[in-house]
């Protein structure tokens, strides 16, 4: 459970991030999907879209040095100037947290050494509830969206207060979270035999977010996909995911489960590969199936939805990475893609 401790322990205290505005927030990555303990713990925070700007002047206040010397000096307009432009994400990255240590139980020998000689570091990424909401529905630019397609672990304290009040915002994150699940289940059957196992069904689900990513080809484990589905608990996780959009689709006869685990969860499965155009056009993103009537590529039929889905995570993961230039300066956006071309070059070695 170190990967949860820390994340909880990121709202922890007035030395780490702000939680004004905050309607949901969780961890997702290497380090809690991939269970690494040697990766930075990846962090998603969705901001009330009108309490954005108030958002940064807190957190710089509190952590001015989490930012880049820019982003300082010109304060929150600026700064959610340019985390509006898209994908609509701000990270700041190699932010220490503070105060925390772990319990030895959670820890392995490796990680407890670690532990006493380095703090914990994280990476964060800030972005506005009404554009998560696009992403989610529309897959306007299959970024957020992707890497909520995996597992993530949610902040109880976030989850508890926006739970307990029954926020509105809240309830249409949750609806638009299910809807991306869908959306993302429908498409992975499109790369899929008529029968498959559910390790096949998210190895193609994960792979949707990576297929076209600009960081794959250079600065991502090659084995990362595997790694994701193959992590411990984490088909578990899978299933409880994707359990109520794999019902929606078996209900329209898109999908039969063919057999169950001891524990009842589905693990082999058959398609009927005849309704793909009805799948695409019941349950993909009505913006997918748009590009799908401009796409001029070889790939025909229901099957281009994938290319067009690819070539909108290759556009928008460019972006990202030429906007973290910016916001992350220069030093620290070299010192990042680094560690990011090791972790690549560690995993081609293993291949």
């Amino acid at each position: 459970m170190y990967c949860e401790d820390e994340a909880e322990a990121v709202f922890s205290g007035k030395q780490n991030l702000p939680d004004v505005g905050v309607k949901f927030a969780c961890a997702y990555g290497s380090r809690f999907a991939e269970r690494s303990e040697t990766s930075q713990l990846d962090m998603l925070l969705v901001v009330d879209t009108d309490k954005v700007s108030e958002w940064h002047r807190q957190n710089l206040e509190r952590n001015a040095d989490h930012y880049a010397t820019w982003a300082s000096y010109f304060g929150p307009s600026a700064i959610q100037f340019v985390q509006y432009l898209p994908p609509s994400i701000y990270y700041n990255v190699n932010a220490p947290l503070r105060g925390f240590k772990h319990p030895p139980s959670t820890l392995t020998d490796s990680a407890t050494t670690k532990s006493t000689s380095a703090p914990v570091l994280y990476k964060y990424g800030v972005i506005a509830v009404d554009h998560l909401i696009d992403d989610l529905q529309n897959w306007s630019y299959l970024y957020t969206a992707g890497r909520l397609q995996k597992p993530v672990y949610e902040i109880k304290s976030i989850a508890d207060r926006m739970g307990s009040s029954q926020d509105p915002t809240y309830v249409r994150l949750k609806a638009a979270l299910a809807d991306n699940w869908r959306h993302a289940l429908a498409a992975a059957l499109l790369d899929l035999p008529e029968k498959f196992s559910d390790q096949e069904l998210y190895t193609s689900v994960v792979s949707l977010s990576y297929r076209g990513d600009v960081r794959m080809a250079v600065g991502e484990n090659p084995h990362k996909i595997s790694n994701i589905v193959k992590a411990p608990g984490n088909l578990d996780r899978f299933h409880s995911m994707y359990s109520a959009s794999i019902k929606t689709l078996s209900d329209g006869g898109f999908l039969s489960v063919k057999r169950l685990s001891d524990s009842g969860q589905p693990i082999e499965f058959s398609q009927d590969l005849q309704r793909h155009k009805a799948l695409v056009q019941e349950h993909l993103p009505v913006s997918i199936r748009k590009l799908m009537d401009s796409y001029a590529g070889p790939v025909k039929g229901p099957a281009a939805a994938l290319r067009v889905a690819e070539q909108i995570v290759r556009t928008y993961s460019f972006r990202q990475t030429v906007k973290g230039f910016v916001t992350l300066g220069p030093i620290s956006a070299v010192t990042y893609a680094a560690r990011k071309l090791l972790k690549n070059l560690r995993g081609r070695l293993r291949l």
